[in-house]
């Protein structure tokens, strides 16, 4: 079992906004990212310092491990601890303005938290990648603080009105499915979001920022697709050590250089190795 991350900051960006952790023991592992909004600049580095937010919100959840191992994300818990520390360093609560994702492995399954939008994948044991998105409407997405504050959080689900789950399915030798969609009222929609990975199906789960969606072709507007990124992000040859920061190295130092391929936005990634299957 290996865990690992890596984040970058975007071509568009003068400060990266992602952060992630991992880490493991012998029997249980997690990786959390947080990707902070591209909100109104201001005078010091961040907009409007959600690297700060981003950072803090990672923090909190590692507090709360073990309510996540049992398969609880303790909302409310993570965002007045992530409060705390912005109000230590006397910023404005805007500085929470960021999406949060977790994995975390306990006996035979990857369990993954969503708050916000972003990518979920799993790379199966024969090869193939199942992925899993969120879309808020008017690209608003849902940030853990708004559950501190009523107002903001109104004013969300009177802009937003609505939230897509896309999910998708590539099988070796046979290439990608039917995307499938489902768009559904912001209203009945569930803060946090889970999926289970079996270990038996899948050895690879990675947590990704929505700036895996933000590559496109240097000097034009042409958009790299989701699945066509994925399938590079993915190509984890050693599962060892770094596993994550080496293939995101190669990819965006030797793959995306040769191709002419940049991201705008700020890219992280974060996961969970789970190892070969014991008998």
């Amino acid at each position: 079992m290996e865990t690992d991350y890596y984040f970058r900051m975007g071509a568009t960006h003068s400060v990266c906004q992602d952060y992630a952790a991992a880490g493991h023991t012998e029997e249980r592992a997690y990786a959390v990212l947080s990707d902070g909004c591209s909100g109104e600049a201001k005078s010091d580095p961040g907009s409007p310092h959600t690297d700060f937010g981003a950072r803090f919100l990672v923090r909190s959840t590692l507090y709360h491990l073990p309510d996540l191992f049992d398969g609880d994300f303790p909302l409310q818990k993570v965002a007045v601890e992530a409060d705390g520390m912005i109000r230590q360093t006397r910023l404005s609560r805007l500085a929470m303005d960021a999406t949060l994702l977790a994995a975390v492995k306990s006996g035979r399954y990857t369990r993954t938290f969503q708050i916000g939008d972003g990518v979920i994948a799993g790379r199966t044991r024969s090869g193939g990648i199942r992925y899993f998105t969120l879309k808020f409407g008017g690209n608003m997405p849902y940030y853990l603080g708004y559950t501190l504050d009523e107002r903001r959080e109104d004013d969300f689900l009177a802009k937003a009105k609505t939230v897509t789950r896309t999910t998708n399915l590539y099988t070796p030798g046979e290439g990608w499915g039917q995307a499938t969609e489902i768009t559904e009222d912001i209203i009945d929609f569930k803060i946090c979001q889970q999926h289970l990975f079996n270990h038996e199906e899948y050895d690879v789960v990675l947590l990704m920022s929505d700036g895996v969606e933000s590559f496109m072709r240097k000097g034009t507007t042409t958009s790299i697709p989701l699945e066509t990124v994925l399938e590079q992000v993915c190509a984890i040859k050693n599962t060892q050590g770094e596993f994550i920061t080496r293939r995101c190295n190669a990819f965006l130092q030797r793959f995306c250089a040769e191709n002419g391929w940049i991201h705008n936005d700020d890219f992280s990634c974060a996961g969970i190795y789970s190892g070969p299957l014991v008998p």
